[in-house]
């Protein structure tokens, strides 16, 4: 579970559950909400127009408007903390688990793929698979 000492404005980056990746700017109440203790985290989204609003609301006692953050026209949105997505921590198990030893089984032995790609005649091609040793000698950690 996210909490807000696990968010810090200006480095934390998160995705959403439709992909789009941004930046926490702001961890806090929001003038805004129904319930003014609960804590949100103020996101700039990396593509400009995911968000609503530019990180000010209109303060729902005083009518005033607040700036909690700055971003772009409509870069901006406030996420409960249980929608804010950390994805996984980068760990040299992780890096370990996405990189193939030098030894193991060739994919393609024969510089083809067991796949096939169909044209725009409908027939198969084989995809070909260049370089396998070259890619797998660069890739170790």
């Amino acid at each position: 579970m996210v909490t807000p000492d696990n968010l810090r404005p200006g480095v934390t980056r998160v995705r959403d559950s439709s992909g789009f990746v941004g930046t926490v700017v702001y961890v806090g109440s929001v003038a805004s909400a129904k319930n003014r203790n609960e804590i949100y985290a103020g996101i700039s989204w990396d593509d400009a127009t995911r968000g609503k609003h530019d990180g000010s609301v209109i303060d729902r006692d005083t009518n005033q408007l607040v700036r909690h953050f700055k971003c772009g026209p409509t870069q901006g949105s406030f996420l409960r903390l249980n929608k804010v997505d950390l994805g996984c921590e980068l760990t040299p198990q992780l890096m370990r688990s996405r990189y193939v030893e030098p030894d193991a089984e060739l994919i393609a032995p024969d510089n083809v793929l067991p796949h096939v790609a169909r044209t725009a005649g409908g027939r198969s091609k084989p995809i070909e698979f260049h370089g396998e040793l070259k890619i797998r000698k660069r890739q170790q950690l």
